[in-house]
């Protein structure tokens, strides 16, 4: 990622996303099937990378040794609002990063707090970025639905959504 444009995307991304509390998590299994598991989101800004901290016995752990290619989705239903990142995970110890990641509620999962020995952090170097966002409108979506029904036309995705993309 290299120019302006290409950064102002990444931050309209990134606005999307930086104040939920969860995200999905897609990994491949040894056989080549996808799964998924709900994690955390740890950080608060964005650099290329997203952070999340998981169990050292998270079945996830051996399937990113095996294979890190991942797809991470954030899912705002009710505001038709979509984020995906798919990249690069690999499995980092550094008792540093946990620390400046840690926040009190992580307790939850972790009691004995950021020194807790079964803490793993998963690093995820974003490779590319997709949103879709800002859906049409009552009125635009009938309006598109109207036009179809009469001239048997579908309008274009960017004409009811809108979908930004960047490749770092």
């Amino acid at each position: 990622m290299t120019s302006a444009e290409d950064r102002k995307k990444v931050d309209e991304i990134w606005k999307l996303v930086k104040h939920e509390h969860s995200a999905v998590l897609v990994s491949i299994r040894k056989d080549g099937s996808l799964d998924s598991i709900p994690m955390g989101c740890v950080q608060s800004d964005f650099d290329g990378r997203l952070w999340f901290l998981t169990f050292k016995d998270n079945p996830r752990l051996s399937e990113i040794g095996e294979n890190d290619h991942v797809l991470v989705s954030y899912v705002r239903p009710s505001r038709y609002e979509f984020v995906s990142m798919s990249g690069c995970a690999r499995i980092v110890d550094d008792r540093a990063k946990v620390r400046a990641l840690w926040r009190e509620g992580f307790s939850v999962w972790f009691p004995d707090g950021p020194e807790s020995p079964n803490i793993a952090l998963i690093e995820i170097d974003v490779k590319t970025a997709k949103s879709w966002s800002k859906p049409a409108s009552f009125l635009t979506y009938a309006y598109h639905y109207l036009q179809a029904k009469l001239t048997g036309r579908s309008p274009s995705p960017e004409q009811i959504v809108q979908e930004v993309r960047v490749h770092f």
